[in-house]
């Protein structure tokens, strides 16, 4: 989930902790910690929101480029992370 929500904040956390561009190995091997990092970062409000809407989504269906995305990857793609 917050992989998807703050995507683009996860790729500037993971480039600048790998150093390395976006797909590389050693861009891969720092994701984790890079989301982690992110989430952590997170303020109480910010928190609150991921979680709203990931009840949102269970209720609902995942949204159409997240779906897309995920049946269309061939490796195994992190789209959650629980808190």
């Amino acid at each position: 989930m917050a992989a998807h929500v703050f995507a683009d904040d996860v790729k500037a956390k993971v480039e600048e902790l790998s150093n390395a561009e976006s797909g590389t190995a050693a861009f891969l091997s720092k994701y984790q910690q890079g989301l982690q990092e992110i989430v952590d970062g997170l303020d109480d409000t910010e928190l609150r929101e991921l979680e709203e809407q990931r009840v949102q989504w269970e209720r609902e269906k995942f949204p159409e480029d997240v779906q897309r995305r995920y049946e269309s990857s061939t490796e195994h793609w992190i789209f959650l992370v629980l808190i």
